[in-house]
């Protein structure tokens, strides 16, 4: 594949590719990651889990894990300190971090701190435990029944959480009503739909376990946290929704092994290692394993929809029905979740004025849910995108031109997550559409719903596409700042960890782009959550717009003051000035020019600051689109062939943005679609996928050859133009894949992961 090139060459630095800051170190192992760091007198932190599904304890012996040596502490259900007792999972807060009452395979019963992880391990295995079961509960719709087990009787009615929930001051959006639903269904042409589900909870599984260390210093009465987190605000934003109410946290990181969103909030690892730390007086370590990192760490939601679609003139028309979503047994993220996915729903079908889609949030004695790249989108196009396929088929509708027509367009309106009104600006995807298809040579291979494109031997092959848009492109806030010193250093002050991306690099090449100085002689610099920058962090494809924009911003006043301080020297005024390579000169005699060390005091520095304010009114976009093969003798599905297509408004690092894009097909999101599943024993509630030979994954050697088209329609949305594209690169390659085989076997067929097994069942082999 030819390396992505951008097509405005105007800048220094933006747009071409630059070696990132930290290649070199990463490479050659001087890169810090937390598991390099060891504090000093630190304990170990581990949980004893559940064995059972759903159930009340009734013996809880630790005395002979209390009298080995070594173990300096072990917290209960019955000792758990009163101050704790307020620390809460889940959003809304509800469930206490030590309980007797368990409501899942993995749920927590004893905490201990040792003086080493195989003591804590060997605690765990001489505490005694007795249970009396309570009837389990898996499935959304039958945790929803009168009758059925209850897993939060004081505060729900058949394990459905009714809540309003804010985060920070946004109301989050639970119920997209909007225009006259019933009578614009009157007027369509064609109404279908269903149910579609996505239930198989995936697992992101970065390849860096979760883990942190906490310590408590009593004086100032903060918890300081350095964890393995994707944004030290996310995971900071712990003690302002109610998780420990009251409380002082400063969030730091070193290096982050990918996140993949699922290492962002982390609650119960906070909850445990500060509540250990405080109780000790001595820095405690909580570090998963890979074994507790596929068992009891966040899974994506369960998504089902029972959704019907009204079309007129090739356009959705109406849209009504619900959404239910299955938590788990608690869940951090829910309802910010489908907060999105109702958003995204809107982008997807821009068209459609007439809403009534109303989400429910299920507790089960599933495994926890929460952060999960592809945030929404994931969940809402796997379940819903098969449901406007039958749609589409029923009218015989090209699914290109669907999109096309339909995807949200300048000028649509919209709710996002926040229940605000939103009118997207600038961007026409439109043409990246058309663009894409034409690449992948759509014209030629579709031949119509239900029909192969070509059969070779025992092998049918089938095409098929999806959409996806975020305005979560345009979240949070952020802040940056940029210091340049008396003797020319730069340095970009921000709260951004790096976590794979590349991020912090391409803001470097900003504020180099910005100060017109060698992009080698910017600095970064990473503070926590108290004496950093604020910045929301790397979420919803963000980084680029926000932070970037942030950073942008910063140096953009720190070139403001450096310039007002040549004034006197080069008695010209600052619009005359401009800088290059640390001189300042004026623009008609740049021969002329004096170095920024001339102007600056010796022992001050120049401190420009810059911030972005949420705004999403401008959606991002991306289109998968592939080509399967189904063995119809074995079942076996292959993916053959992809193409991604996006408009990012203006590259920033060629390879950067290739990376990203490339991603798409792992971590939980494109092969959703052939592979990844967390699988349950619905008779113990046990997961049985606990190791990388169970939790089937792609191999480097089964990657499939993989196209780019990208855009750059320069919109006026900041200074060097670019959106944003990286976490909702692969969120609708899942659907597509659906598409692909329902076409290469000549029927309709949803299944996730679509194993040989099932594929058989539905050609009526098996």
């Amino acid at each position: 594949m030819a390396e992505l090139q951008s097509k405005h060459t105007q800048y220094r630095y933006v747009g071409k590719y630059t070696p990132r800051k930290d290649a070199r170190d990463i490479v050659t192992g001087r890169c810090m990651f937390l598991d390099d760091y060891k504090g000093s007198g630190e304990l170990f932190v581990k949980i004893l889990t559940s064995s059972r599904a759903h159930a009340t304890i009734t013996k809880l012996d630790v005395s002979k894990a209390e009298a080995l040596p070594g173990v300096v502490k072990i917290i209960t259900p019955e000792n758990i300190p009163e101050w704790a007792r307020s620390w809460l999972l889940g959003l809304p807060p509800i469930k206490p971090i030590v309980d007797s009452h368990v409501r899942y395979v993995g749920d927590s019963i004893a905490v201990i701190a040792a003086e080493s992880e195989e003591i804590c391990k060997e605690a765990i295995r001489l505490i005694e435990v007795e249970y009396d079961h309570i009837p389990a509960v898996f499935d959304i719709w039958e945790a929803g029944k009168d009758g059925a087990p209850q897993l939060y009787p004081e505060r729900c009615i058949n394990n459905r959480f009714e809540d309003q929930i804010y985060l920070g001051e946004e109301l989050l959006l639970l119920h997209c009503k909007r225009g006259d639903v019933d009578k614009a269904f009157e007027e369509c042409d064609v109404i279908d739909g269903g149910v579609g589900s996505f239930e198989t909870f995936p697992s992101p599984l970065a390849p860096e376990p979760p883990g942190m260390v906490s310590t408590y210093l009593p004086v100032e009465d903060k918890y300081v946290i350095t964890a393995t987190c994707q944004s030290p605000h996310i995971l900071a934003m712990a003690s302002d929704t109610g998780h420990m109410p009251g409380v002082v946290i400063d969030v730091k990181a070193f290096n982050v092994g990918g996140s993949y969103g699922n290492k962002q909030s982390m609650t119960p690892l906070v909850l445990y290692s500060c509540m250990m730390a405080r109780l000790t007086g001595r820095p405690c370590r909580f570090f998963m394993d890979k074994e507790e990192q596929l068992l009891i760490h966040e899974m994506r939601i369960g998504s089902r929809m029972d959704v019907k679609f009204g079309m007129k003139d090739g356009k959705v028309h109406a849209v009504k029905g619900k959404w239910y979503v299955n938590q788990g047994f608690c869940d951090d993220a829910g309802y910010c979740i489908t907060a999105v996915g109702l958003g995204e729903m809107q982008l997807a079908l821009g068209k459609c004025q007439n809403w009534d889609v109303e989400t429910h949030m299920y507790a089960t004695n599933r495994i926890v849910s929460g952060i999960v790249r592809g945030f929404g989108g994931q969940e809402l196009k796997a379940s819903m995108m098969p449901l406007v396929c039958r749609t589409m088929a029923a009218n015989g509708i090209d699914p290109i031109q669907f999109y096309h027509d339909n995807f949200v367009s300048p000028g649509d309106r919209y709710i996002w997550r926040d229940s605000k009104w939103y009118t997207t600006h600038e961007v026409d995807y439109r043409k990246t559409i058309l663009d894409s298809a034409e690449k992948f040579g759509w014209k030629n291979k579709w031949k119509g719903w239900y029909v192969p494109t070509r059969i070779e031997g025992s092998k049918a092959y089938g095409v098929g596409a999806s959409v996806h848009g975020n305005a979560d492109v345009g979240e949070d806030n952020a802040e940056a700042m940029v210091r340049i010193r008396f003797n020319g250093q730069v340095t970009l002050q921000t709260a951004l960890t790096e976590s794979g991306m590349g991020q912090k690099s391409n803001m470097a090449k900003i504020v180099a782009e910005e100060l017109n100085i060698p992009y080698e002689k910017v600095s970064l610099s990473t503070g926590g959550t108290i004496d950093g920058p604020d910045d929301f962090g790397l979420a919803g494809s963000c980084g680029t717009l926000t932070s970037a924009t942030a950073a942008q911003r910063a140096a953009e006043d720190a070139r403001r003051q450096l310039l007002a301080l040549a004034v006197p020297i080069l008695r010209v005024s600052p619009d005359q000035l401009d800088t290059r390579d640390g001189f300042i000169f004026p623009k008609n005699k740049p021969e002329t020019g004096i170095p920024w060390m001339a102007v600056i005091r010796y022992c001050t520095d120049i401190i420009g600051h810059g911030a972005w304010r949420a705004n999403y009114s401008q959606p991002n976009f991306c289109m998968n689109m592939v080509e399967v093969s189904v063995d119809l003798e074995t079942g076996e599905a292959r993916l053959e062939r992809i193409l991604t297509g996006t408009d990012v408004g203006q590259i920033i690092d060629s390879r950067d943005l290739a990376m990203q894009l490339h991603g798409g097909i792992g971590t939980a999101a494109i092969d959703s679609g052939l592979f990844e599943e967390s699988i349950i024993d619905e008779y113990t509630g046990r997961l049985m996928t606990g190791n990388l030979i169970d939790y089937k994954w792609r191999t480097f050697n089964d990657f499939p050859p993989f196209d780019l088209l990208v855009n750059e329609s320069h919109p006026n949305i900041s200074k060097y133009h670019a959106v944003g594209i990286g976490e909702i690169s692969g969120a609708p390659g899942a659907a597509a894949i659906m598409m692909a085989i329902s076409n290469a076997i000549g029927k309709e067929f949803v299944h996730y992961p679509a194993t040989p097994a099932s594929i058989l069942e539905a050609l009526g082999k098996a």
